[in-house]
């Protein structure tokens, strides 16, 4: 349920973002099909673009060239070789109170949106067949309702309604403007808008956008008339003006007097618009694009940062499990630290961790007031002067089947811990490291962290890693930097 209110809220930004550029450049623009297009584009691009899942990584490429400018330099440092993510799975069960009262509010809305159509759809219908005084039905498919009340002329997917006075006074001109609609189908885009606008409800730019998609509508209708040399422009704008005074009109259905009146003879006075206005719609092409990576590069939770989590409580290994121990004794390389300055020392490698049982069980582990002891042995694998790349020539092959192999395992082998799911914590952890000129597999750091309990899971398969055939550079074996994105998502 969280992903997909989490995909509401990308639609909502994508729509933001194609929408409000349109309503300072092109919205005045007397380019009518193009700005439907253009408007029903931007509507389910907003819907797809969420979907995508592109490596935007080949923006930071830094070329041999560039390689020892400063700007290769700070981007290598950056952009470190980064295998795809790994997505592991747990469960919980229930949802958090508060998105269970978000989901409430937004279905409440969405039910509200559709019954008030549906109702629309049901009184149109039966207003239609009970007060019809003849029906039409034409070559091209289009019926024609004739109403003895008065009703403000209006048209629905292949059904026109039209008052008899509006019959025998004005019946070209607004018959000429319904089948208009009719021609161009706009009942579709009105379908596809009104669907949108049920999932949209809360956004203001899907019905800023369907007003905008509406005024088009009657431009386009408008325009045919006057095309059709049955009146003058005088003419049919002071039947617009006598129109305009008409009732109301049903809001799904294309009507003749439903526009603003100043807004279609505006329109109809307008010059036509240049031929370079048209270039105006490039700038969907950036603004797709900054949509495409930010629904790429965005994280589907709000549990991690950067910093990690600030929990005095550190993770180990033992008997094969991840375990959290509250407020241990932690001692590197023999001297004792806090555990702000073992996350100092952690990035600079780590030889192995014991734990000392003469301190506390393993079954006590996580236990309220219980401290355990923590050794911790560092090493340096490499020489001072010793070079790491993030790109060789030849990269280092994992043993059991490349890349897709390495995917497999860790896939199999990294498992959510316990106490993570019980604790409802998820997020995504980067781990760093380096596969050494000998293909061990050295220095794993964690980048960014979730929790303790998640960065431990992903540290120790990480450390677990089988011996890797080295990355050559100019024929020598060389140490080679990596960085894994892991990503612990709760199923619901």
């Amino acid at each position: 349920m969280g992903s997909f209110f989490v995909y509401i809220l990308k639609v909502a930004f994508c729509l933001a973002l194609l929408y409000l550029p349109y309503s300072f450049l092109l919205r005045k623009e007397k380019l009518y099909a193009a700005n439907r297009l253009a408007l029903l584009a931007m509507l389910l691009l907003s819907f797809l673009l969420p979907f995508c899942r592109i490596d935007f990584s080949w923006l930071f490429a830094v070329s041999p060239a560039e390689e020892t400018t400063a700007l290769g330099i700070l981007t290598r440092q950056m952009q470190d070789i980064t295998l795809p993510d790994i997505v592991v799975s747990g469960r919980t069960s229930g949802l958090p109170f508060g998105l269970i009262g978000v989901c409430l509010v937004y279905f409440v809305g969405l039910i509200a949106c559709l019954s008030g159509k549906l109702l629309s759809f049901i009184r149109f219908f039966r207003f239609r067949s009970r007060g019809c005084m003849w029906k039409d039905k034409g070559a091209d498919g289009v019926t024609l309702y004739c109403h003895a009340a008065s009703v403000a002329p209006m048209s629905w997917m292949k059904s026109i309604l039209i008052s008899e006075q509006d019959y025998r006074e004005n019946g070209r001109e607004i018959l000429l403007h319904e089948r208009a609609h009719v021609r161009y189908g706009h009942s579709w885009d009105m379908l596809f808008v009104m669907l949108a606008q049920a999932l949209q409800w809360f956004n203001p730019f899907v019905w800023m956008l369907a007003s905008d998609l509406r005024d088009i509508h009657e431009y386009q209708a408008d325009l045919a008339v006057l095309r059709a040399a049955h009146t003058t422009p005088k003419n049919y704008q002071l039947l617009l003006i006598k129109k305009a005074v008409g009732s109301g009109s049903y809001a799904f259905a294309n009507s003749f007097n439903h526009s603003l009146l100043k807004k279609r003879i505006t329109m109809m006075m307008k010059k036509e618009s240049s031929p370079w206005a048209s270039a105006k719609y490039l700038y969907m092409l950036p603004v797709a694009a900054i949509c495409m990576m930010a629904c790429s590069q965005s994280k589907e939770n709000n549990v991690s940062d950067d910093k990690g989590n600030q929990s005095s409580a550190i993770s180990i290994v033992a008997d094969g499990e991840t375990k959290a121990v509250p407020d241990p004794l932690i001692l590197v390389d023999g001297k004792e630290v806090t555990k702000a300055e073992m996350d100092r020392l952690l990035p600079d490698s780590i030889a192995s961790i014991s734990v000392l049982k003469d301190s506390v069980s393993v079954a006590q582990f996580g236990d309220k007031g219980k401290n355990g002891v923590i050794v911790i042995k560092t090493k340096n694998r490499f020489a001072p002067d010793e070079e790491v790349f993030d790109v060789v020539e030849q990269m280092p092959d994992y043993p059991n089947g490349g890349m897709k192999g390495l995917m497999e395992y860790l896939h199999k082998q990294i498992k959510y811990p316990k106490e993570a799911v019980d604790k409802k914590v998820e997020g995504r952890v980067l781990v760093q490291f380096i596969v050494s000129k000998e293909g061990d597999i050295v220095e794993p750091k964690i980048l960014r962290s979730v929790d303790a309990l998640l960065d431990a899971e992903a540290l120790r398969v990480i450390n677990n890693l089988p011996k890797w055939k080295p990355g050559m550079q100019k024929g020598k074996p060389v140490a080679v930097r990596f960085t894994v994105p892991i990503t612990f998502k709760l199923s619901k």
